[in-house]
């Protein structure tokens, strides 16, 4: 079906029920040949299917942007798209002519440039930049109750080895005062100065089985280490996404459709996770097609530790999926 199609085919099944959920449960789970012509005709869109509805019903072929020049967000069927993306909305200050000579309303008693959505006004576009506002930032603020603490003060090395032993394994912690660390870089392998949440991030990581949060003295040092950008890449990680969301769509679809041939199906739960024996990130880094690394032969129910260690880790190599996929037939 093509998008005029689509469109009469919702108004004439779902005229009374269109936007409810109702509505998307019963496309998505009855109608199968009308899901997937729905994600096609829609596959500039990754996430949320009500969106994919409301381009077909509104005949819209890109997401809509903002003044800036930024991706709108999406808030529901009836309510569509935001007017303003929310760096504008929040930060960002508006020019305008200053006729009635109105101060800034953050008591620097310069005359105001900018105004703000939310009723105020400022001379500069960004309030941060305002002399008023710097010198109150720069304060330290003697009425605080915290003033001239140190908050992770109750945060020892030998409470740290007793609560995150775990730690101790992969990295070499130094306690410089009580509740200040130092640790060596996974990159330059200096010494630098670490938070107790970055420590307790770390910890929780490597004590869920995964090995994928490393701690660096800096961004650039991050980035130069080969092992942070591919995650943190922003072009990568967006199109990643997008292949993964439509991996779960499709094989939603196949076990759906393939569902008593799926190995203990009957078992999955929280608890028994579905994998993807040869992973999704495997696949998107190998150029493989969704229907390939969706397909259910490649799904297996497992258990959530199981699932947690395994990571971006195959179980299966893609030659041996591709035959076990010949030799079913099943597309």
């Amino acid at each position: 079906m093509n998008r005029e199609e689509i469109k009469q085919f919702i108004f004439d099944n779902f005229k009374d029920k269109l936007g409810s959920n109702s509505c998307f449960i019963t496309i998505k789970f009855n109608f199968d040949h009308i899901l997937n012509d729905i994600i096609r005709e829609t596959n500039y869109l990754s996430k949320n299917f009500n969106e994919r509805i409301y381009h077909i019903i509104n005949n819209l072929y890109e997401i809509p942007q903002c003044k800036c020049g930024s991706l709108l967000n999406f808030i529901s069927f009836h309510s569509g798209y935001r007017t303003t993306c929310r760096k504008c909305l929040s930060i960002k200050g508006i020019k305008f002519e200053n006729n009635e000579k109105i101060l800034c309303s953050h008591g620097c008693k310069k005359i105001a440039n900018f105004k703000f959505i939310g009723g105020t006004y400022c001379c500069e576009i960004y309030p941060s930049k305002c002399e008023s506002i710097i010198k109150k930032t720069k304060n330290k603020g003697n009425k605080n109750g915290m003033f001239g603490k140190i908050s992770n003060r109750r945060y020892t090395l030998q409470k740290l080895k007793f609560t995150h032993p775990i730690l101790f394994k992969y990295e070499n912690i130094q306690e410089m005062i009580p509740g200040e660390f130092k640790v060596r870089c996974k990159n330059c392998k200096k010494w630098f100065i670490v938070s107790f949440s970055s420590l307790k991030t770390r910890a929780y990581v490597l004590e869920k089985g995964q090995n994928n949060h490393f701690l660096f003295c800096s961004k650039d040092c991050a980035e130069s280490s080969g092992i942070y950008r591919l995650i943190n890449s922003l072009d990568i990680s967006m199109e990643f996404k997008k292949y993964q969301q439509m991996v779960y769509i499709k094989t939603n679809y196949f076990i759906r459709k393939y569902k008593n041939k799926i190995l203990n199906i009957e078992k999955r739960s929280r608890n028994f996770p579905i994998d993807h024996k040869y992973s999704i990130r495997e696949a998107f880094n190998n150029n493989v097609p969704i229907e390939i690394v969706s397909h259910w032969k490649n799904l297996e129910i497992t258990t959530i530790s199981k699932n947690s260690k395994k990571r971006t880790k195959c179980s299966i190599s893609l030659n041996e999926l591709k035959k076990e996929i010949e030799k079913c037939g099943d597309t």
